[in-house]
């Protein structure tokens, strides 16, 4: 996620939310959680991608189009 953000012109130093969220799903709702259970807010990409922050990455990812962020994993690969 955070590579393709970068490739299309997003800078380390951009924020984005870690906050709850729910995705509505074709097997229904799904709400992720961060592996210790909080919450920080506003955070750069730079934070939420050294500190593994599972919310801002999901996030990133609806934003960006999940096709987009596969289709530079499979370049990349």
């Amino acid at each position: 996620m955070y590579t393709t953000a970068i490739d299309q012109g997003a800078s380390p130093d951009d924020t984005i939310l870690d906050a709850p969220i729910t995705f509505e799903t074709e097997s229904g709702p799904y709400t992720p959680h961060n592996y210790d259970e909080k919450f920080e807010g506003t955070i750069t990409l730079r934070r939420a991608l050294a500190q593994s922050r599972n919310i801002p990455a999901l996030r990133l990812a609806d934003r960006l189009g999940i096709k987009t962020v596969t289709t530079t994993l499979t370049v990349s690969a």
